[in-house]
């Protein structure tokens, strides 16, 4: 038996490792030497000094003084900084020039005048808005109940029948009343000044009457009270 040879079956060519090698590195160093070239058409620029700051407590704040006379009392009755929530004790707003409350008689009239002025300081000092909140008025003995002051005769109305005046020297000028104690605090709150500059300040004159009309007997000892607030907000 012969074997013949087929010419057109040539044998299989087999792969040497070492040229699949070889052919993966050429690759590589034609990739980087595409990615040089790309990179020369790309710039970039990082900013690095990117911050948000807030003003001190310095920057913001205000107080509320006695006035007499024109002047401004010192020590402040009470000095409230960015974030405080503080108390004026000893300024009594229906009293007379502040004072502690005294028996007032039908025509009588008392006035007090207090300054809120804004005490910021240094370059960063802000301006402020000012408002007033009122609280509704209570009295001892309440309304209806029986007034061991006058005979046990029930008590009148106090409230509604003593009236207050404020006037503040805002720009624009600020005024209401005169109003009973009930409708002030109903109308609440007040806006009293606008944009108040570093170093600027807002004087407000509380004048309260108690009409020569309220001569009814049961409203003879009683005592009223009616806490305010005034709220400093920096200018937006």
């Amino acid at each position: 038996m012969s074997l013949e040879r087929h010419p057109d079956h040539e044998p299989r060519r087999r792969f040497s490792p070492l040229l699949w090698m070889a052919s993966l590195a050429a690759i590589a160093v034609l990739a980087l030497g595409i990615t040089g070239t790309l990179s020369q058409f790309t710039a970039s620029i990082t900013n690095t000094n990117n911050e948000v700051e807030t003003a001190g407590p310095e920057a913001f704040g205000f107080s509320e003084s006695l006035v007499v006379d024109g002047a401004p009392q010192t020590p402040e009755c009470a000095v409230a900084s960015a974030g405080d929530s503080v108390n004026c004790d000893t300024i009594n707003k229906n009293g007379a020039v502040g004072s502690p409350a005294t028996p007032i008689a039908p025509g009588g009239v008392r006035a007090t005048t207090v300054r809120l002025a804004n005490t910021a300081t240094g370059p960063s000092g802000l301006a402020g808005d000012l408002s007033l909140s009122v609280e509704p008025c209570t009295q001892d003995p309440q309304v209806g109940l029986a007034n061991p002051a006058n005979n046990d005769v029930a008590a009148g109305d106090l409230c509604a029948a003593t009236q207050v005046t404020v006037a503040c020297d805002s720009n624009p000028e600020f005024s209401v009343g005169p109003v009973s104690l009930t409708a002030f605090a109903t109308g609440s709150p007040y806006t009293i000044a606008a944009a108040v500059s570093p170093d600027g300040f807002v004087n407000c004159t509380f004048t309260t009457t108690l009409p020569a009309t309220a001569t009814a007997v049961n409203l003879q000892g009683i005592t009223t009270s009616q806490p305010m607030t005034w709220t400093f907000t920096q200018t937006v």
